[in-house]
């Protein structure tokens, strides 16, 4: 029974440490995944495991394969620019359409601006 405890409690943290690794709180993580936020907290603080479909979610999410969100492989990353990028996404994803076209266009401003 105790070594069902100690695998509980570092799943809890692995899925916690990939979560912040990528930048997400558990709300964008919940929307994402398109899980509720209190289950994702479930996971990271009572060691709960995720059903079989919310591992394929959580992984997409996440954007990871099922085996590095498992745990089983490591997770290849440059930790600093996917976390922007992410972030960035997200932040982009989030604005209206007009404003969307506005930082396209400051973009493409700023790159032919080179």
């Amino acid at each position: 029974m105790p070594a069902k405890a100690k695998s509980k409690t570092s799943f809890a943290q692995h899925i916690t440490q990939l979560r912040k690794m990528k930048g997400f709180t558990q709300d964008e993580l919940a929307k994402l995944s398109k899980i509720s936020r209190r289950v994702i907290a479930h996971y990271e603080t009572l060691g709960r495991y995720p059903t079989a479909e919310n591992v394929v979610r959580l992984s997409r999410a996440l954007g990871v394969s099922v085996d590095q969100f498992l745990g089983r492989k490591p997770i290849k990353t440059d930790d600093n620019l996917n976390r922007k990028i992410i972030k960035n996404a997200k932040l982009f994803s989030d604005l209206s359409p007009k404003d969307q076209k506005e930082v396209a266009r400051y973009i493409e401003f700023l790159k032919n601006k080179k």
